[in-house]
């Protein structure tokens, strides 16, 4: 019998991959967006394209106007 072995690469992933990085890189963006919208809710509805135009559009601020 012949054996032979084959050669298999141990797959990690660590803070030196590539997609590590890029993983936590979208997850920051992610997280930014949710805290900009608690915070600045209007504002982050114009950056979404939806623009506030009446003051009837602005339940959700936190003042009135």
């Amino acid at each position: 019998m012949v054996h032979t072995v084959i050669n298999k690469q141990r797959s990690t992933w660590g803070f030196r991959s590539i997609t590590s990085w890029l993983a936590s890189l979208i997850a920051i963006g992610i997280i930014y967006i949710g805290i900009n919208g608690m915070l600045h809710p209007a504002d982050a509805a114009a950056g979404f394209g939806i623009p506030l135009h009446n003051i009837s559009d602005y339940a959700f601020r936190t003042q009135r106007i």
